[in-house]
């Protein structure tokens, strides 16, 4: 079981990745254009469906994260510990690590040509998938914003999968935390 100090760190990157996701809904739902639905419950109907279209570009994306990423990302992290804790030479060992850096850079470059390809199609095509949809174009801003976003939102996915290999949850809070106050600030200053 990870530590009182790792736990709470944990916690707090979880609020913070929770927060980075939602702060810039949570702000539209109070901002110009929005509306009280049932009780307390507000939605911004020119930011909520074309932002949940946004979100669905990220799919692709994070597939690649868990099923090609983690795996050989994974595989070279285990040949790093195994050579640590066996008999390797210091030469293997470099080796090994320099081996995990080329697919961290591989992978993440993997991710980012392959985001972004989706990201070019998603704008450029963006009044044709609202057309195709029924969509109202208003929400053609919102849409091409949380496209953006998501490029973001998986590169910081992946950096936190190979910080949390680490234990490196303190560096994970720092970055979420930037994530969320960067998303509210963009907000802001957009509308």
């Amino acid at each position: 079981f990870p530590s009182k100090r790792t736990s709470a760190l944990m916690i707090a990157a979880g609020f913070m990745a929770t927060a980075a996701i939602w702060v810039d809904k949570w702000m539209l739902w109070f901002g110009i254009g929005s509306q009280t639905t049932a009780g307390a419950l507000r939605v911004n109907p020119s930011n909520d469906y074309a932002s949940f279209l946004g979100l669905l570009s990220i799919v692709p994306g994070m597939t690649l994260i868990v099923l090609a990423t983690e795996t050989r990302f994974d595989l070279a992290f285990a040949r790093v510990i195994d050579a640590c804790v066996g008999t390797a030479r210091y030469d293997k060992i470099e080796q090994e690590q320099s081996d995990l850096f080329s697919v961290v850079l591989h992978d993440l470059r993997l991710m980012i040509l392959f985001q972004s390809l989706i990201v070019f199609v998603c704008w450029v095509f963006a009044v044709p998938i609202f057309d195709f949809l029924g969509a109202d174009t208003i929400g053609l801003f919102a849409f091409r914003h949380t496209i953006i976003g998501g490029l973001f939102h998986l590169i910081i996915l992946q950096m936190c999968v190979y910080l949390a290999y680490y234990d490196l949850f303190g560096c994970i809070l720092i970055v979420w935390s930037s994530f969320a106050v960067t998303s509210a600030l963009t907000t802001a200053l957009q509308w």
